[in-house]
């Protein structure tokens, strides 16, 4: 392993993974600032500057684009106001819960939504997972697929949010329900009924 695949397995993909695994655990968080989105900003921080920091040229194309979507969230989580008001985003916590034909859910992650002006709304986790694939790609790093091995949830009748030491002060919490159509792909969707539960 050469000096840039370690810097690509230490500075993003080890704590991206961990990441993907703690989106997994249904912890009531506060809505817009948690550990979750702490964990995602620092790994922003360190994937809009990771060619410059490794002495490589910047990249051109869709590349290019989810970096500078990168970088609105990481300056903006380490300097709050920017000059150019249209790159400062604001986050929101949601919990997703895939729901089946029988009402049944079982939670899926959770995802942190980012907008600004300039780029609009974006689930931010899955934008940090794409950007280190196209590193990963591009780079020929030879790491494969880098995400993690997550086993699903079983289906249960309540969707529950568990209070942990995590757990702060939490006036509200939004949920998000998806359904798989025909192809088997996640859509957003209404339910009829989410029993909904904090323990």
């Amino acid at each position: 392993m050469d000096a840039k695949q370690k810097q690509f397995l230490h500075r993003l993909l080890e704590p991206y993974q961990a990441l993907v695994q703690r989106c997994a655990q249904n912890d009531l968080v506060a809505a817009e600032i948690n550990d979750v989105i702490a964990s995602a900003c620092e790994l922003a921080v360190s994937a809009a500057h990771f060619l410059e920091s490794q002495g490589l040229p910047a990249q051109t194309g869709a590349g290019e684009d989810i970096r500078l979507k990168l970088a609105d969230v990481a300056d903006t989580y380490k300097h709050g106001a920017l000059r150019n008001p249209e790159r400062i985003v604001t986050f929101d916590t949601i919990f997703a819960w895939e729901f089946n034909d029988q009402d049944e859910c079982r939670f899926l992650r959770v995802e942190i939504l980012v907008r600004n002006e300039r780029f609009g709304s974006l689930d931010l986790v899955p934008t940090i997972g794409a950007y280190l694939q196209h590193l990963n790609s591009s780079l020929g790093l030879g790491f494969g697929s880098i995400e993690p091995n997550i086993p699903a949830k079983p289906f249960t009748a309540e969707a529950v949010l568990e209070v942990t030491r995590r757990t702060v002060v939490v006036p509200k919490a939004r949920i998000r329900t998806y359904k798989r159509n025909a192809n088997g792909e996640l859509v957003l969707t209404d339910v009829n009924l989410v029993r909904f539960v904090v323990r």
